[in-house]
């Protein structure tokens, strides 16, 4: 009984990162067609003029998040953002979208 309910807890905990991971991909992609359709440059040039910020130890699904809105960023433009935690927005520039 301990091992099915084990086993149980695995996949519920699989299943919650899996949510999580789609829910940010979700908003991400609502984020980026949005601004497609805004006046805000992502890159301009092929130089990036935006940066990604997320919390100082980020999640799994948070990090595969970054990768996957970088990766369809550098398919359309050539170009990767800069991905920054929290405490190192000291230290970007001015100028930054």
């Amino acid at each position: 009984m301990d091992l099915v309910l084990h086993e149980y807890e695995q996949l519920s905990m699989k299943l919650k990162h899996v949510l999580r991971f789609a829910s940010l991909s979700l908003a991400l992609a609502a984020c980026v067609t949005t601004l497609a359709h805004a006046d805000i440059a992502l890159v301009e040039d092929g130089q990036a003029r935006a940066i990604v910020v997320t919390a100082e130890k980020p999640s799994g699904a948070t990090r595969l998040a970054e990768a996957a809105l970088n990766d369809h960023l550098f398919q359309m433009s050539g170009t990767r953002l800069p991905i920054v935690r929290e405490s190192g927005l000291a230290t970007v520039s001015a100028g930054v979208v």
